[in-house]
């Protein structure tokens, strides 16, 4: 017994890489002037075009489709136009507390870690 058998040869090497550049006019990607002259966006007249990222404001006829589930309990202010600037008035923490609760079924949230001070050793 003289030992295993040799390894089996090397593959052979792979094709060459195709060349890049040439077919698009103006020294372009022949992918990018494919883009170029693709389908072209249709204008939509502003009576179709469908805004949902407008804020939803109740009391409107129209629209279809069901809303998601509310929470219930208001924070005790009454609806109504939204306020102007970044977005009204800030919730206050017995406010976030409450829908916080609602969303995960009025389970107590444990209390947060205390934190550790980042002075040095002594």
């Amino acid at each position: 017994m003289s030992g295993p058998p040799p390894p089996p040869p090397p593959p052979p090497p792979g094709p060459p890489p195709p060349s890049i550049g040439g077919g698009g006019g103006g020294g372009q990607p022949a992918f990018l002037a494919d883009i170029r002259k693709g389908t072209q966006l249709k204008k939509v007249p502003d009576s179709l075009k469908n805004d949902r990222s407008a804020a939803l404001v109740s009391g409107g006829g129209g629209g279809s489709g069901g809303g998601g589930g509310g929470s219930g309990g208001g924070g005790g202010r009454p609806m109504g136009p939204p306020m102007g600037g970044a977005g009204g008035a800030v919730p206050s923490s017995g406010d976030i507390r409450a829908k916080l609760n609602a969303m995960f079924g009025g389970a107590s949230m444990p209390a947060a870690a205390p934190r550790r001070s980042k002075k040095p050793p002594e």
